[in-house]
């Protein structure tokens, strides 16, 4: 909105048009939940759906947790905390820094595919191998020079942690077909 109106504009009417949308859009998802037919046979409805999950899988849960933090936690340092960090620390600036971003995620919205072709292709095992080896040569070594100090022995302990013949990353089984290691 700010790109697009005068900040007069947004003060006025501007900051609206989004929760008009967000409003849009949940009307379409009440729609579609309450016309939407089943083609399946309906299961009869748990009596405490959240408590039979976490009871019944609450290691695919905790799994789950993990996983949704990890990324959650990755996405904000790369993205958010990033742009404030040049902006505010190295003194970029702000137009830059997020131009800086928004080239980021451009590029991550190619190489998410691109790594997940390459895992398919080639095995998940040596995709990994390949991104860690690539950490530990360019990435790493320049932020630890950046910052002061030589932070190489958490990437190699990560890498070699993910190197391990016992550490497997499985999809759990779904309705589609069988697990998949």
């Amino acid at each position: 909105m700010n790109a697009a109106m005068s900040p007069e504009a947004v003060l006025a009417y501007g900051w609206r048009i989004p929760f008009i949308i967000g409003l849009g859009v949940g009307l379409g998802g009440i729609a579609i939940r309450r016309y939407y037919v089943e083609r399946v046979p309906h299961q009869a409805p748990a009596r405490s759906p959240l408590g039979e999950a976490f009871g019944l899988h609450w290691r695919t849960m905790l799994h789950l947790v993990a996983l949704v933090a990890g990324l959650s936690v990755g996405f904000y340092t790369t993205f958010v905390y990033a742009a404030t960090w040049l902006a505010q620390v190295a003194q970029v600036p702000a137009r830059t820094a997020l131009g800086i971003n928004t080239l980021a995620m451009g590029l991550s919205l190619i190489a998410a595919p691109a790594a997940g072709l390459a895992s398919d292709r080639v095995g998940r095992r040596s995709s990994r191998r390949c991104c860690c080896r690539r950490w530990r040569l360019t990435g790493l070594p320049r932020s630890s020079r950046r910052r002061g100090f030589d932070d190489r022995e958490i990437a190699d302990f990560i890498c070699d942690y993910l190197d391990r013949p016992g550490v497997r990353i499985t999809r759990h089984p779904t309705a589609d077909g069988p697990s998949s290691t």
